[in-house]
């Protein structure tokens, strides 16, 4: 396998955005990357798109916008996952001598298809059929992890005061304001123990990166590149 590295990331704001279609979100993410990568766009020979729930070819219109057609654009889909999922596939097919500059994007609007409640299923599926729901699952392990370790729902809380003390200070975060203990456990209760102020919430926004290989990364690279030391996938496990 040949090394393989990322010669610029673009990212939008997180938020709700339901005036922008995924196909825009993705045109400001991938320019991002493109522009910071410091290449023109028709050097990108191939691209991944992931998403989840914004239809058919949201790849081939979000490169559109840019002017790139004609290479070979894939959608791919990895529920939670879409995005790493094309990273990925961008990363493999320069590693294994495929294609020598990628791009991989991830794009998300859900705030156009969802208007409250959980994230929709399969219903064909056995785990779903059988009551299993995003809230619930990762309730039970919260659950399994108290239990075994003795941990508080104050605990919990503390992630949540954690994680929004680092939004605050992220220009792009969804949340930018600090939140205590005592507010994220007057929140209303989704699954016990995590309640509304513990859960994803619903949002939008789009995140790309340029790929490049060894063989032509000093010639393309105008700041130092960063080499992915390592990339995995595979698929998950019985709930």
């Amino acid at each position: 396998m040949r090394d393989v590295y990322i010669l610029g990331v673009g990212t939008t704001a997180c938020g709700r955005f339901p005036e922008k279609a995924a196909h825009v979100l993705g045109r400001e993410a991938a320019w991002a990357a493109i522009k910071d990568a410091g290449i023109h766009p028709r050097k990108i020979e191939i691209a991944f798109c992931g998403h989840v729930y914004q239809g058919m070819g949201v790849g081939q219109r979000t490169l559109k916008e840019i002017g790139l057609v004609g290479q070979p654009t894939i959608n791919v889909e990895g529920a939670c996952g879409s995005g790493t999922l094309s990273f990925w596939e961008a990363w493999r097919t320069i590693a294994y001598g495929q294609y020598d500059i990628a791009l991989a994007l991830g794009v998300e609007n859900l705030s156009r298809v969802m208007s409250g409640g959980p994230l929709p299923l399969e219903e064909d599926d056995i785990e779903v059929a059988l009551g299993m729901g995003m809230p619930g699952l990762y309730a039970m392990r919260a659950k399994r992890y108290m239990m075994e370790y003795g941990v508080t729902p104050e605990q919990l809380a503390k992630v949540v005061v954690k994680s929004r003390k680092h939004a605050s200070m992220n220009p792009i975060a969804q949340y930018r304001k600090e939140t205590t203990i005592e507010e994220v456990l007057t929140a209303p209760m989704i699954a016990d123990p995590l309640n509304r102020n513990m859960c994803c919430p619903v949002g939008d926004a789009a995140a790309a990166a340029v790929l490049c290989s060894k063989e032509l990364v000093d010639k393309l690279a105008t700041k130092e590149p960063i080499k992915v030391l390592g990339c995995i996938a595979q698929s998950g496990k019985y709930s």
